[in-house]
């Protein structure tokens, strides 16, 4: 066929509209008894034990189990931060690096590549 060529490209409100779909709305952290006595409690923010975690039917959706990969958490993460999107950003440097490096630790899902000062932390 040599007909016309139509290029479509989907419109900036599609592209945002797919981003909402693919992403949750919030932000789950996985963590150690270590992490959770560094954490205080902010607005919009749930501190669950990992076995209440697992049986809540909120956290059994398949959209957000294959965002996270729940599935592959080392058992050695007790408790689950469930946080409003960006929570991460208002945290101490310090302790930010930390949880996320335990993030990459017990193999949660979402997550990105450290930088080389987190990579440097002990």
């Amino acid at each position: 066929m040599n007909g016309p060529h139509i290029k479509l490209a989907p419109s900036e409100a599609v592209i945002s509209e797919w981003i909402k779909s693919f992403m949750p709305a919030h932000d789950l952290y996985f963590i150690d008894e270590r992490l959770l006595s560094r954490l205080d409690h902010s607005p919009g923010m749930l501190l669950i034990p990992r076995e209440e975690f697992s049986q809540h039917p909120t956290y059994r959706d398949i959209s957000v189990a294959n965002s996270y990969t729940y599935w592959t958490v080392d058992p050695v993460a007790t408790h689950v931060v469930h946080a409003p999107s960006g929570w991460i950003a208002s945290l101490p440097d310090a302790l930010r690096s930390d949880v996320l490096t335990f993030q990459a630790t017990v193999g949660r899902g979402l997550v990105f590549r450290l930088t080389d000062d987190e990579s440097r932390r002990e």
